[in-house]
Formats: C-alpha cells, sequence, structure tokens
C-alpha cells in the first residue's frame, strides 16, 4: 500500500469518526430537550396520556378473567414425561491441530 493510500485512508477514517462524533452529540442534545420539559402544555399532555393508559389497563383487568380450573382437569394431572436422558459426552479433542488417528494431511 502507498503513501497516497495510506493517507487517504486515514483521512476516511478521521472524517468518518468525526462525523460519527457529531452524530451521536447531536442526538444526546435532542433527546436532552425531551427530558427537560418545561412548557405547561407539554407536561398536560403526558398527564392526560397517563391517565388515558391508566383508565385502559383499569377495563382489561375488569374484563378479562383466567379460568384456571383447566388446570385442574384429570387429562393434565396425569400427563407423563417421555423425554429421554442426554448422556454426557466429551467435548471435543485434547489437541485439536493434532491429525485424526487414520487419516493424513495429504488424503484431505
Amino acid at each position: 500500500m502507498g503513501n497516497a493510500a495510506k493517507n487517504l485512508s486515514i483521512v476516511l477514517g478521521l472524517i468518518t469518526v468525526a462525523f460519527a462524533g457529531y452524530y451521536l452529540y447531536s442526538q444526546q442534545t435532542s433527546l436532552g430537550d425531551i427530558s427537560g420539559v418545561t412548557t405547561t402544555q407539554t407536561k398536560e399532555n403526558m398527564l392526560r396520556d397517563t391517565q388515558a393508559f391508566s383508565a385502559y389497563s383499569d377495563t382489561l383487568e375488569n374484563q378479562i378473567t383466567l379460568d384456571m380450573n383447566i388446570l385442574n382437569d384429570k387429562r393434565f394431572i396425569n400427563l407423563q414425561n417421555f423425554s429421554t436422558d442426554i448422556q454426557e459426552t466429551g467435548v471435543g479433542r485434547p489437541n485439536p491441530f493434532a491429525e485424526i488417528s487414520g487419516r493424513s494431511n495429504s488424503s484431505q
């Protein structure tokens, strides 16, 4: 790689880092504006949205009921486990770079 190519890649790398830094800095400042809410209208909107969410949550809790009696059904109580135990086996070889027994490197 020649000197010109090295210099060009270094300059492009610095430009990329500078652009990424500026982008992250601008994102941080825009998020900072949101966290420092000062307007009364914005606070009222947030309070209204929170109250609406709370009302929807209460409505769902009142309308949804779970019937747990189905879990006491004889069909569920009599379930059997048909899985098989996994036997422990060795993992890998002690020396992964050694030749495999019965093979030579030339036959691969």
